[in-house]
C-alpha cells in the first residue's frame, strides 16, 4: 500500500511549524534534513506557577511573603520560620489552530519548595515544572487506490517538560529594601511521536533571576527582577528501526524515506524584565499591577518584543479568609500578519489560613470570556477560537 506521503508529511510539517510558533523559547533544528522546520515552544504552555500569584493576575511581583517568590521575585521571600509549600495544577483539554488537541494534562506537583529563615537571609530549595506542553493530532491515510482515505488514521504527538530544580535566597538589608537571587538547574524532556516513529531527547541549560523589592512605606512596594533562560542543545534521536521521511530528498518526484539515527536541536530563550507595584489603600484590600517585557531580538526575526499586562486585587472579608481577582493578557506571535492567538485571562481564587501553621489556596484561571476580534475577521465567527483553563491549588505548612 503506498501511502500518499507528499500530502500527509506536508501536512504535519506545516502544522508543527505552525502550531508552534506561538512560543517562549525558540527551538531550532539545526544540521539535518529531516524535519528541517524552526518553531519556538508555545508560551501557553508554560506553568502558572503560583497559586496566589496567578489568581491576582500574575502581578505578585511585589507582595511580599508569597510562597512562590523564588518565581515570581525571589526579593520576596520572607518567612519567620521553616515553611513548606507545594501546589497542583490541571490544565483543560481544549483545541487549538488546525484542530490539534490541545493541554488535558495534570501538573502534580507544579511547584514544591522549603524555606527557612536564617538572621536577614532567607534561603529556600525546590522544583518547579516550568514548562508542560502536550500536543496530539489525528491524520487520515490516503493511497493512491483511495485518495479520500482508507478508513484508517494515525496519530501524532508532542510532550515537552522543561523541569528546574533550583535553590533561591533573600537579604533584607533593612524593611524597605531587600534583594533576591534565583538559581536553577533546566532538564528538558521532549517525546515525538508520528505515526509508527518516535523520537526522544534531553538536554541541560540554566535559569537565572534577580529581584529587587522596595518598600518605602508600610502600605506601599515596588517589586522588579530579570529573568534568563540560557540555550539548551540537545538531540532528538529515533527509536530503533524507526523510519522518517526526507522532504529534502526526492527521487522521480517522490519523497525519500530514510533512517537517520539522530538530529540535533537548540532551544533558545528571551529575557524577561518585569516591574509592578502592590498597594495596600485600607488593611482588607490589596491593589497590585505588573508589566512584563519580554525581549526576543536574539531568539527569532518571527516575534517582536512583547509587553504584558498583569492586574490584581485581593480582599479580605474575614482574617482567615481572602478572596483574589486578577486580569492578564497574552499576546503572541502573529500567524499570516494576524494576532489570531492572543488571549485574554480572567483570574480567581481564594486564600484560606486554616490556623496559624496551614495555608490553602485555590484558583481559576480562563480566557473563555474574551473573543479574539482579528481571529473572527481571519476565520469567521463560527470558528472555535484558542482558549485555555487552568486550575490549580497549594498548601503551605509552616513549622
Amino acid at each position: 500500500m503506498d501511502i500518499n506521503v507528499k500530502i500527509s508529511i506536508f501536512k504535519i510539517l506545516l502544522i508543527l511549524g505552525l502550531t508552534f510558533i506561538s512560543g517562549f523559547p525558540q527551538i531550532t533544528i539545526v544540521g539535518t534534513t529531516v524535519f528541517p522546520v524552526s518553531y519556538p515552544i508555545y508560551k501557553s504552555a508554560f506553568t502558572k506557577i503560583g497559586v496566589d500569584a496567578w489568581s491576582a493576575g500574575g502581578s505578585s511581583i511585589a507582595e511580599h511573603g508569597i510562597p512562590t517568590g523564588a518565581f515570581n521575585n525571589p526579593a520576596v521571600i520572607n518567612y519567620d520560620e521553616l515553611t513548606l509549600y507545594a501546589e497542583f495544577g490541571k490544565r483543560l483539554n481544549t483545541k487549538g489552530l488546525y484542530d490539534f488537541d490541545f493541554d488535558g494534562q495534570f501538573i502534580a506537583p507544579a511547584y514544591v519548595s522549603a524555606a527557612k529563615p536564617f538572621g536577614n537571609w532567607n534561603i529556600g530549595l525546590g522544583y518547579m515544572n516550568y514548562y508542560d506542553l502536550a500536543l496530539k493530532n489525528q491524520y487520515k491515510i490516503t493511497t493512491i487506490e483511495h485518495p479520500e482515505g482508507t478508513g484508517e488514521f494515525f496519530n501524532s504527538e508532542t510532550n515537552i517538560h522543561l523541569y528546574t530544580f533550583f535553590g533561591a535566597g533573600s537579604y533584607s538589608f533593612n524593611e524597605h529594601i531587600s534583594v533576591g537571587l534565583t538559581l536553577g538547574l533546566n532538564y528538558l524532556n521532549q517525546y515525538d511521536k508520528i505515526w509508527k516513529s518516535s523520537a526522544e531527547g534531553t538536554g541541560f541549560g540554566a535559569l537565572f533571576i534577580f529581584g529587587v523589592l522596595f518598600s518605602p512605606v508600610n502600605n506601599f512596594s515596588i517589586g522588579t527582577n530579570l529573568k534568563f533562560l540560557t540555550d539548551i542543545d540537545y538531540e532528538m534521536k529515533l527509536n530503533e528501526n524507526d523510519i522518517f521521511f526526507d522532504p529534502d530528498t526526492t527521487y522521480q518526484g517522490n519523497i525519500v524515506a530514510r533512517n537517520p539515527e539522530k538530529y540535533p536541536y537548540s532551544a533558545d530563550f528571551p529575557w524577561t524584565f518585569e516591574i509592578g507595584i502592590n498597594y495596600k489603600p485600607v488593611p482588607f484590600v490589596k491593589l497590585m499591577a505588573m508589566l512584563e517585557y519580554q525581549d526576543w531580538s536574539d531568539v527569532t526575526d518571527y516575534i517582536d518584543n512583547e509587553v504584558q499586562i498583569h492586574l490584581g486585587a485581593e480582599i479580605s472579608t474575614f482574617q482567615s479568609l481572602a478572596f483574589r481577582l486578577g486580569y492578564f493578557t497574552m499576546n503572541d506571535m502573529e500567524i499570516f500578519s494576524e494576532e489570531i492567538l492572543n488571549q485574554q485571562f480572567l483570574s480567581f481564587g481564594i486564600k484560606w489560613s486554616v490556623n496559624k501553621k496551614i495555608d490553602v489556596s485555590a484558583s481559576v484561571m480562563t480566557s473563555n470570556l474574551f473573543d479574539n476580534e482579528e481571529f473572527e475577521e481571519h476565520y469567521g465567527e463560527d470558528e472555535e477560537q484558542f482558549h485555555q483553563t487552568y486550575i490549580s491549588a497549594g498548601i503551605l505548612y509552616s513549622f
